[in-house]
């Protein structure tokens, strides 16, 4: 969070359809992103964004809060760098799914395809 990115989180039990569309967008939305489970979410609240200093709990997605969320939050961390880092593997163990460059590593355009929403 520190260095910018969005965080998605998710109660185990939540439904998947609400999973799936929540992790496509942040997927498609920015390269700079981290997408676990967890059990300290509500099961009435079982989705949530986090940033650096804010967050956002659903329970169910609305992709214009969502997209707003994230156009307003991302990259505000007190460690963001415009600086691409060094390696594109940062981290490995237990990865599910290797991020992919949206925009560029510095997710210059957040959402951008979202425009107008």
């Amino acid at each position: 969070l520190s260095q910018g990115a969005i965080v998605m989180l998710y109660h185990p039990c939540a439904y998947s359809g609400q999973v799936k569309m929540l992790q496509n967008t942040l997927r498609a939305c920015m390269y700079r992103h981290i997408i676990t489970p967890s059990q300290s979410l509500s099961p009435e609240r079982p989705l949530a964004l986090l940033a650096w200093g804010k967050s956002l709990e659903m329970s169910v997605v609305d992709d214009h809060l969502v997209v707003d969320f994230m156009k307003q939050n991302a990259k505000q961390g007190p460690n963001f760098s415009a600086k691409p880092p060094n390696s594109t593997k940062m981290y490995e163990a237990g990865l599910l799914q290797e991020a992919h460059l949206i925009t560029d590593a510095n997710d210059v355009e957040i959402c951008g395809y979202k425009e107008g929403m």
